[in-house]
């Protein structure tokens, strides 16, 4: 199953411009991971690129992200467990 995300047209990054959203982004592939992290930041975005499910429960652990991307199969922790991990996070703090 694939899932398209449409994010809202914005105007190029500039440094005068505020930072929008911060998203967690978690993908082992590191050329999506890398392609996604510039294209993201490319319109605005702060985004925090995760290599597997263990590193994003440690940047969730110390940061508030407003959209966390998941590719649904990776090695560990996958996409489909890691949501509720973050919960339990969540609810311990």
């Amino acid at each position: 199953m694939n899932a398209v995300l449409e994010l809202p047209a914005a105007a190029p990054s500039k440094s005068a411009q505020p930072v929008k959203e911060k998203i967690l982004l978690v993908d082992d592939e590191p050329a999506i991971r890398q392609m996604l992290t510039r294209l993201l930041a490319g319109e605005g975005y702060h985004v925090l690129p995760a290599i597997n499910g263990t590193e994003a429960l440690e940047f969730a652990n110390h940061e508030d992200f407003d959209l966390v991307l998941l590719d649904l199969n990776m090695p560990g922790l996958d996409g489909l467990s890691l949501p509720t991990c973050f919960l339990d996070l969540d609810n311990a703090g």
